[in-house]
């Protein structure tokens, strides 16, 4: 009885989730609020795009470090070496905050509603002005991190 109790809940849920979203897409038959999310998103996106390339480059390093011999009169390879300056610097931009002022160059670059960051975007000027607002709040959550 509990399974099939927790089943129709399940269900339940399941059509509660779907008519909300179907009442979303209903009342944004334009698809804007898909653009407006992902122009909202696309600072972070670049932002995080860096702190994966760092840490699948750290990932490779410390693999590659697993098969070297611990045998000190060897060489470390050259490209262990490389790879590993290639880790300091990813991580570097990330920790220095470079990468965090690329972000905010990102999103202050759509404080002018006529610039041409907000061409591919099909948002009007109202939206446009509501996704700077909640962009300042990225900005602000970015700055802190």
């Amino acid at each position: 009885a509990s399974a099939q109790h927790n089943s129709e809940t399940v269900q339940h849920k399941t059509q509660v989730r779907g008519g909300k979203t179907f009442e979303m897409l209903l009342a944004d038959a334009n698809a804007l609020q898909v653009e407006y999310c992902l122009c909202l998103n696309s600072g972070v996106q670049v932002y995080l795009n860096k702190c994966f390339a760092a840490d699948r480059a750290v990932t490779e390093y410390f693999k590659r470090l697993q098969l070297t011999p611990n045998d000190r009169d060897e060489q470390t390879s050259e490209s262990v070496l490389e790879l590993r300056s290639t880790c300091m610097r990813l991580n570097l931009e990330i920790l220095s905050g470079k990468t965090a002022d690329e972000l905010l160059a990102i999103y202050s670059a759509h404080f002018d509603f006529e610039a041409e960051v907000w061409q591919e975007w099909p948002l009007d000027v109202d939206t446009r002005f509501q996704t700077t607002l909640d962009m300042i709040v990225i900005m602000q959550d970015s700055a802190y991190r």
